[in-house]
């Protein structure tokens, strides 16, 4: 499993997000970036709702609440970069030259999205 993770961070290192960001995507991509978001955010929310929940609880609770809490974690960590790798292979696919963007974000480009 060790070797899974070095191996997307071999990867991730490799991307510059100078190029592979939110921004360079086509509307279309940008729709599917967004659903797989919306997956990511639903981990980060029972995340946060697991973090509140621990307090006052027995030892034994919370030692449930913090193992859940830590894949929770690994999940989100996951689910990240194989979002941003998707990316990736969404730029890489396009028969058109993308604009560098003066950024060290992948999701650069989403704030500024989600208010139009």
């Amino acid at each position: 499993m060790k070797s899974e993770q070095e191996e997307g961070m071999k990867m991730m290192n490799n991307l510059d997000p100078v190029i592979i960001n939110y921004k360079n995507l086509t509307p279309a991509d940008k729709r599917i970036i967004q659903a797989k978001l919306s997956v990511l955010g639903l981990i980060t929310n029972a995340k946060d709702e697991y973090k509140e929940d621990i307090k006052g609880k027995t030892a034994l609770t919370r030692l449930m609440y913090e193992s859940a809490i830590e894949t929770a974690d690994e999940l989100e960590s996951k689910i990240k970069e194989a979002i941003i790798l998707n990316m990736a292979e969404m730029i890489d696919g396009y028969n058109h030259v993308v604009d560098d963007q003066d950024t060290d974000d992948y999701f650069y480009g989403l704030e500024c999205d989600d208010n139009e």
